[in-house]
């Protein structure tokens, strides 16, 4: 399968996964719950000490391919 899914998610300053959603799907139901998935399994890194607030939104593209 192949297809592109982005994701819009909210991390705190933490490094956890606050919210995460399907802003587009690819159109096959497979790669959206994939994607989503993903990121909800992913160990996320802690913000920037410097950063100064307690969370930020992301919006990411997740592309599938075959090869």
């Amino acid at each position: 399968h192949q297809g592109r899914v982005v994701i819009h998610m909210v991390i705190a300053a933490s490094g956890k996964l606050l919210a995460a959603q399907i802003v587009t799907g690819s159109g096959m139901n497979t790669l959206d719950r994939a994607a989503l998935g993903m990121i909800q399994r992913a160990r996320l890194p802690p913000l920037s000490p410097g950063f100064g607030a307690e969370s930020d939104t992301f919006t990411i593209p997740i592309v599938f391919a075959m090869r």
